[in-house]
């Protein structure tokens, strides 16, 4: 299991109230759909980048990507 995965299958877990096979289902979904994961559950090139990210290193990168989208819809 990579890290992302098993970090977003928790944090679906705790956060919805779910059993911990349909967290992991909807977790894989919805790192497939962002294409950190394989549709085989191995993370690709940018999901092993990122699961290598501390959470400091992440939360700049979130931050970085949503100051991009806000300028844009300003011009």
């Amino acid at each position: 299991m990579s890290v992302l995965l098993k970090r977003l299958t928790f944090q679906l877990a705790s956060k919805e109230n779910l059993s911990f096979d349909k967290a992991e289902k909807m977790a894989k979904t919805i790192l497939i759909k962002r294409g950190h994961l394989n549709e085989d559950g191995t993370a690709t090139y940018r999901g092993a980048v990122r699961g290598a990210m501390t959470p400091l290193q992440r939360h700049l990168d979130r931050k970085a990507r949503y100051a991009k989208k806000k300028k844009k819809k300003r011009i």
